[in-house]
């Protein structure tokens, strides 16, 4: 009995599934995951999910200079919105008219 011819046509049948189930694992391999989804996601989040702030000014209390500071250090921050009010406290009327040219 010759197994010889067999075992021959076994390997190359083996060889052949191996050689496509290596295509079949390299491109599942380079298929995003739900990790690199959430880590993509953690790098770059959208708009809808970045920080937001309450930004209160007392009384007319702000100056430019103290504005452009407060926006540059809530953008260092990545805070992307703020809601701003200007409250009216027992504190003395601060040299700026709330929503004026002069802020």
């Amino acid at each position: 009995m010759n197994t010889r011819p067999n075992t021959i046509v076994v390997l190359l049948l083996v060889q052949a599934l191996l050689l496509s189930g290596n295509s079949f694992l390299l491109d599942r391999y380079n298929e995003p995951s739900p990790q690199s989804d959430v880590i993509e996601g953690f790098k770059n989040p959208p708009s809808e999910t970045k920080a937001r702030s309450w930004w209160h000014w007392l009384s007319g209390n702000v100056s430019k200079e103290g504005i452009t500071a407060d926006l540059e250090a809530m953008k260092k921050v990545g805070i992307q919105e703020e809601s701003l009010f200007n409250v009216q406290l027992d504190f003395l009327q601060g040299p700026v008219s709330y929503l004026s040219e002069e802020c």
